[in-house]
């Protein structure tokens, strides 16, 4: 905990002064304790299995990296002191982001029952998963995050098991 805190108020120094933006990267990886990272790693598996699957595991981690850096950064420059904040949330809720902006483009791309999982599993897992965590600890990273990922969403590709899936719709009437 305490060893944490002086990290990232050296690392916010770091930045601050020196323009040292890298500093900004180990901060998407660290966590405060056991209970935010068991937090944000139930929304991981659900947030990065989204973006997986509508986009494949390359686009994922680079969805993760991006979004998760504009959270930091947002973060950084909506908070007038130190420390850098720290955790996956704001790359988390950049995944989400993605995801829906994805959803919504690309809506008439999915076959009947993808459309059915979008809908009744990762909405309403969303839901459940979204609305604590945008209030909850560092809204900036938060904000930033999600909205990185709604503008992530609207450029990344479909996976190609998307079109492939699609071609096969056993839900059709």
């Amino acid at each position: 905990g305490q060893n944490l805190y002086a990290w990232t108020d050296s690392w916010w120094s770091a930045v601050r002064t020196d323009q040292a933006y890298g500093w900004m990267l180990p901060t998407i990886f660290l966590h405060a304790g056991p209970g935010h990272l068991a937090r944000n790693m139930i929304a991981l598996v659900a947030a990065s299995g989204a973006v997986e699957f509508l986009m494949g595991g390359r686009w994922a981690m680079a969805a993760y990296l991006a979004t998760g850096l504009g959270a930091a950064w947002v973060s950084y420059v909506g908070h007038g002191a130190p420390p850098l904040s720290v955790g996956a949330s704001g790359a988390i809720l950049g995944l989400f982001g993605c995801t829906v902006t994805f959803v919504i483009r690309r809506r008439r791309e999915f076959n009947t029952a993808q459309r059915w999982k979008v809908w009744r599993v990762y909405v309403p897992l969303f839901v459940l998963l979204f609305l604590p965590v945008i209030a909850n600890a560092d809204v900036h990273a938060h904000a930033g995050g999600f909205a990185c990922g709604l503008v992530l969403g609207l450029w990344l590709p479909p996976h190609r098991r998307i079109h492939e899936l699609a071609a096969i719709d056993s839900l059709a009437d």
